[in-house]
């Protein structure tokens, strides 16, 4: 088992998060999780006032490796020197020993146990003993790696749920926009549609003209989404989370939900396309001819 803590400690710069690992969290290879960009493991990188620094931290403060930081602690303000980058460490935060932190913090406590069960080990039974034990006094819920990843993931779905009301907002302003847009174009052409019609052009033909006009504006707003969308998302990704956060993420564009939108996003066209192509085809050629 290993144990995990962190606080909010004052320093030179501003206030930043510390987070205190044992060392089996560091080393174990069932729970490991903290990668650090130098030679040496991380447990005999780390203890005394020697502190690893979150990727997203050395952006925040512009330091790197062999530089020192003061933190405030329950004795006095100490020196720390970073002597490596945590890359797995999501916040702008640094990483110490939690032998020192439970020394010069006066704080044993911990609010992650990490478990490694043995081979052979029944998951659900080690759950239940646990919770049995001391679920109750310590109010503890235990999860899997696997389910604390997905609850996780079910925050920042949550976090992004409004996206889902704007996707709407954005497709219904669609519809309204291609329509308007046409409307305003019938009522301005309207001697030129005249003209059209009164020299052979028949009426299917210049409702489909005008359907086809809402389909190209559609198709090329499509295009410029994907393309802004595509670039946008490789920014974030690759530049902007690695360096604001410390975020090393992966890449995934969700091509069936880009497609599924493009579908809708064309048939709100060709929706917002009819009437103005039904008044179009339904001119008077003598009035339209008329009309200046």
């Amino acid at each position: 088992m290993a144990g995990n803590q962190a606080r909010d400690v004052a320093s030179e710069k501003s206030a930043v998060t510390l987070s205190a690992y044992d060392t089996a969290y560091l080393e174990d290879p069932r729970i490991a999780f903290v990668q650090v960009s130098h030679n040496g493991s991380p447990a005999s990188t780390l203890g005394g006032t020697r502190v690893l620094a979150s990727r997203a931290l050395t952006y925040d403060w512009n330091i790197a490796p062999g530089d020192t930081v003061v933190l405030e602690t329950a004795r006095a303000n100490l020196p720390f020197s970073v002597v490596g980058i945590a890359e797995n460490e999501p916040e702008p935060a640094l990483v110490i020993h939690r032998d020192t932190y439970r020394e010069l913090w006066n704080d044993p406590t911990i609010w992650f146990a990490h478990v490694a069960l043995e081979p052979g080990t029944d998951l659900e039974e080690a759950r239940r003993e646990i919770l049995r034990r001391l679920g109750r006094k310590y109010r503890l819920r235990v999860r899997t790696r696997g389910e604390l990843v997905e609850y996780f993931a079910g925050q920042a779905r949550q976090a992004f749920s409004l996206q889902y009301v704007l996707e709407v907002m954005v497709l219904v302003l669609v519809l309204v926009g291609i329509g308007d847009t046409l409307a305003s174009g019938v009522v301005e052409r309207t001697r030129e549609l005249g003209m059209l019609r009164a020299v052979g052009m028949s009426r299917r033909q210049l409702f489909g003209m005008v359907t086809l006009e809402g389909l190209a504006i559609g198709s090329l707003g499509v295009v410029l989404a994907v393309v802004a969308g595509v670039g946008l998302g490789v920014f974030w990704v690759e530049e902007q989370f690695p360096r604001v956060m410390g975020w090393k993420l992966d890449l995934h564009v969700p091509w069936r939900v880009v497609g599924g939108i493009a579908v809708v996003t064309m048939a709100l066209c060709l929706l917002g396309s009819l009437l103005p192509a039904l008044r179009a085809a339904r001119l008077s050629v003598p009035e339209a001819l008329r009309n200046e």
